[in-house]
């Protein structure tokens, strides 16, 4: 639908939180944040701070569920609410609205 191909990171140890991070910001460049005060929307990205490191990504279904995956547990529908506190933001692909 969105014709944006999102690559597999994962992290089991320290060392691949840091170098799953690093990937994840320097593959970034195609999309934003989502402002502050603006609604995210299905298909925004959602990346998420494990052990204290940004180190994981999920895709917004509807404003209380995303899609994401792991190794362990394969690619699963999950709560926004259960992982909240570990969302550092939301990210849209495409330039800003205002650019």
């Amino acid at each position: 639908m969105f014709n944006v191909h999102l690559k597999h990171y994962y992290h089991e140890t320290p060392k691949d939180r840091k170098e799953t991070n690093l990937l994840i910001y320097s593959n970034i460049g195609d999309f934003h944040q989502v402002p502050a005060g603006e609604s995210p929307q299905f298909g925004d990205l959602i990346i998420f701070k494990i052990h204290g490191i940004e180190s994981h990504i999920g895709v917004l279904i509807d404003e209380s569920r995303f899609i994401h995956s792991s190794k362990t547990t394969g690619s699963v529908i999950d709560r926004i609410e259960k992982w909240k506190h570990l969302i550092v933001g939301y990210y849209r692909h495409g330039k800003p609205a205002n650019d």
